[in-house]
């Protein structure tokens, strides 16, 4: 069982070598992406980087499925256009052809499958392109890894036929595996100027750099979830900033109330009233903006993927209300303090004044 990639250079017969005008091919081979037995956060970001690194790397992807739906593919290759849109060092000249094992033959039902999946990964995108500011390049997911859904598609059959442990290998698996060999060696053929070793190790270096730099897209699902959390992100950060505006515009009407307060007798009372306002005045722009919060989760065209993220951005926008009431107390003792202290300086004015005029008095009395 493959782990992580396993690299391989295949070199090629003579003949091959001529005709070709490259002396191997490299063969890279993956480790089986979603593997239900280990699903899991840490399993999708895994799953999603190798098949980045391996797309970013490769002309030519074998994309290998059991039976004829695509399963997780779908989401992994939405992540994948995303994180190639990004990376600025990659080359998008990527094809991928999908290979069905199990099956007889490409049947009407994969064929009406395969365009659903197609359309779902255009919009995915159009949606990552417009994300990253390159929509008028990029409309179709075929424009940034080369596919064709009628000549990219391969149905194997069982590689045995009949029944184990008696049955002998299956004539058509052979005949369709010969077939997908030819494609793969026309691609080969059709393909101009060819890279050395040294070439793809500078090329691998800087393509693992950008997947590391691009750790944060692939820490998710698929590029709806991905553009769902951003607009969740652009929410939260308007509510927050609703939350500071109308809590600094109290802050600036409260300080102007307590500087021109009366005397020092009444500044411990006039604290106490002050905190309770501005506390009072957070949780009600903390009820209101989560009547806001509420109706996003409730009624969004995308409250199906942000409801994964409630708990979270609730407890996030609790946070915030926690942070300004301690903020709040801290500001009103703040200018309290400030008050007091110059309410006694002026008092201390007041004193040495009285001081001197008594001591100057006693210098004139003595003269």
């Amino acid at each position: 069982c493959t782990r992580g990639a396993f690299m391989q250079l295949v070199p090629f017969e003579d003949s091959f070598k001529q005709k070709l005008k490259c002396d191997y091919i490299l063969v890279v081979d993956t480790e089986g992406l979603r593997a239900p037995e280990i699903d899991s956060e840490e399993s999708i970001k895994h799953d999603n980087e190798i098949a980045t690194f391996v797309i970013g790397l490769a002309n030519l992807t074998i994309v290998n499925i059991f039976g004829e739906t695509p399963g997780d593919m779908d989401d992994i290759l939405q992540t994948t256009v995303h994180a190639l849109l990004r990376m600025k060092c990659v080359r998008l000249n990527s094809s991928v052809k999908f290979v069905h094992q199990n099956v007889k033959a490409v049947s009407d039902k994969t064929d009406t499958g395969r365009q659903k999946f197609l359309e779902k990964l255009d919009k995915a995108t159009r949606i990552a392109a417009k994300q990253e500011k390159v929509e008028d390049k990029y409309q179709s997911f075929s424009s940034v890894i080369k596919f064709d859904g009628k000549s990219d598609i391969y149905g194997f059959p069982c590689v045995w036929k009949g029944d184990q442990p008696m049955a002998p290998v299956n004539p058509g698996y052979c005949e369709t595996a010969q077939v997908l060999k030819c494609a793969i060696i026309e691609a080969v053929e059709a393909k101009k100027g060819f890279i050395t070793l040294s070439q793809i190790q500078s090329h691998i270096e800087e393509l693992w750099k950008s997947v590391l730099d691009d750790d944060f897209v692939f820490s998710f699902k698929n590029t709806v979830e991905l553009s769902a959390y951003k607009e969740l992100d652009e929410h939260y950060c308007q509510w927050s900033w609703e939350f500071q505006k109308e809590m600094i515009e109290w802050e600036g009407i409260a300080k102007n109330k307590m500087q021109t307060s009366g005397g020092s007798a009444k500044l411990n009372e006039l604290q106490r009233r002050m905190i309770k306002e501005g506390q009072s005045k957070a949780h009600n722009v903390y009820d209101r903006l989560m009547e806001s919060i509420k109706d996003l989760f409730e009624n969004s065209e995308q409250r199906q993927t942000f409801v994964q993220w409630q708990t979270n951005t609730e407890l996030r926008f609790r946070e915030l209300l926690n942070e300004r009431e301690i903020q709040v107390e801290m500001f009103c003792k703040s200018i309290i303090s400030k008050k007091q202290a110059g309410i006694e300086g002026v008092k201390m004015q007041e004193q040495c004044r009285n001081l001197f005029l008594g001591k100057i008095k006693e210098l004139v009395h003595k003269m």
